[in-house]
């Protein structure tokens, strides 16, 4: 049984290992992968059926072992955990990627994914335009309410409505690239023209879908905090990991060195 449900899980955590994801592709891998698992709760997948179509009669044997608690009380049993397991991960899988927020990361590739636009510039006037209210449904509402203070939304819904269909012809002719890119442009490039769209922009590349940045995290913490440093307290601990990912960007470590000893008198 886990050799027909293991590989479907296998399937769905390796597209979450990806270092850069695409968003389109979340959303059919989890459906299909819950549609998979449901299946198997009605119907026994390959394995099951290779291991009750290869056991002798008797003694129940497959290829040599003696298979225990075969008798028909103990596979009754078997069957109804076998059940419980399969609809727990199914579940599971609800609770962590709700159906409303696949269909954010739908609506906001539609969006903002070039890729996803017709190819007809006279079709390209009346693409989107779901997708974009339901961002907007989304996150043009008050947030962060305090004694009943109205504040602003993230987005503004009446200019994005506005912006809209000249944000599409630009954002179209940015030209190849793969997501995570042309998020980066629309943030650096036109933050100022289209404020709303690079807010989105933001959003979906600090949307945690990736379990790259978790797991690289793991690492790097396992190659500091050593045996031999295992007294480091919190606050240095994060300081050594945040120096050791940015060790390659552009950052003057002989000034901060120079800094750090001028804010203390040290002995030699």
């Amino acid at each position: 049984m886990l050799s027909d449900v293991l590989p479907l899980m296998e399937k769905l955590v390796t597209v979450f290992q990806r270092e850069v994801l695409n968003l389109a592709i979340i959303g059919p891998m989890v459906l299909s992968t819950k549609e998979s698992l449901q299946y198997l709760i009605k119907e026994k997948g390959e394995n099951e059926k290779f291991l009750e179509g290869n056991m002798k009669e008797g003694p129940s044997q497959f290829r040599g072992i003696t298979i225990t608690y075969a008798d028909k009380r103990s596979m009754e049993a078997f069957n109804t955990m076998r059940t419980c397991f399969i609809e727990d991960l199914v579940d599971s899988l609800d609770r962590r990627f709700p159906e409303k927020s696949l269909d954010l990361l739908q609506a906001l590739d539609n969006v903002l994914n070039h890729d996803k636009y017709p190819d007809r510039k006279e079709d390209l006037a009346n693409y989107g335009g779901d997708s974009l209210t339901v961002l907007l449904d989304h996150f043009c509402p008050v947030i962060g309410q305090d004694n009943n203070d109205v504040t602003t939304p993230y987005i503004d819904r009446d200019r994005s409505l506005r912006d809209f269909q000249q944000f599409k012809r630009v954002n179209s002719g940015i030209g190849s690239g793969n997501f995570d890119m042309t998020c980066k442009v629309l943030i650096t490039e036109y933050a100022d023209i289209f404020p709303d769209f690079s807010t989105l922009a933001e959003i979906a590349l600090t949307i945690p879908v990736s379990s790259v940045p978790a797991e690289r995290g793991f690492s790097l913490q396992n190659r500091i905090h050593t045996a031999s440093r295992n007294r480091l307290a919190q606050h240095r601990m994060n300081n050594l990991m945040i120096l050791n990912m940015h060790a390659n960007d552009r950052f003057d470590f002989t000034r901060a060195s120079e800094l750090f000893r001028k804010t203390k008198k040290r002995k030699v």
